[in-house]
């Protein structure tokens, strides 16, 4: 998928609707990471589409590990939807 679409899609996206994908994931988020998935999206959406990887290593000590554990799944899962 371009990586202009992913950037329009995640520039719409609200903190509300990072809780309400965590809800449907049984992911319980302190408001410190949604501040930080929210920062990603909005403001580092290139670093992370261009660099995944270092960038949630960047964020891993700052994030649950359950948090940071989905994450790794979800990347594993969508990555193909970012070259």
């Amino acid at each position: 998928m371009n990586k202009n679409i992913i950037k329009k899609y995640a520039s719409n996206l609200t903190k509300n609707d990072i809780l309400s994908f965590a809800y449907k994931e049984n992911i319980t988020l302190s408001d410190t990471e949604v501040d930080i998935i929210f920062k990603a999206i909005h403001f580092d959406i290139d670093v992370l589409l261009d660099n995944p990887m270092s960038y949630l290593d960047d964020v891993k000590g700052k994030l649950s590990d359950e948090v940071y554990s989905k994450l790794l799944e979800f990347y594993e899962k969508y990555k193909k939807f970012m070259i």
